[in-house]
């Protein structure tokens, strides 16, 4: 019986348990983030955090385009496509101010609960 030989440094057993673990995307950028933590560009902690959140965002990606071929939507449009000139009942600004959170806007909403009209009382809030 032949055991396969155990790796013999750190980054070995690490490729091996990224592979184990089915961490394709964590295991395409690992030896771009070591070099990093070796030129000392970013710490330790940071790199982990760089090989999950690119496998997490893989991840996230492929369930999204699973889903789409499920609900069998052709093509993903955007608002950046979008013809207004051939709806011209909606309101440009309104529609992008809607969308906000995708444009990295600063601003929220908040409605004060103790004001006699609070349902019609909203009130800006700068956050950063």
């Amino acid at each position: 019986m032949n055991l396969p030989l155990e790796p013999t440094s750190t980054l070995d057993r690490i490729r091996r348990n990224l592979v184990g673990l089915k961490m394709a995307r964590a295991l395409e950028v690992l030896d771009q983030t070591v070099r990093l933590i070796e030129r000392g560009e970013i710490a330790a902690l940071d790199a982990i955090d760089t090989l999950l959140t690119e496998e997490l965002t893989l991840r996230r990606n492929r369930r999204v385009k699973m889903a789409l071929m499920t609900a069998r939507i052709t093509a993903v449009k955007t608002l950046a496509g979008f013809d207004f000139a051939f709806q011209p009942s909606l309101d440009r600004h309104r529609i992008l101010t809607l969308t906000w959170p995708s444009t990295r806007s600063t601003a929220c909403w908040s409605w004060d609960a103790r004001s006699p009209s609070a349902s019609h009382d909203p009130r800006r809030i700068e956050t950063e």
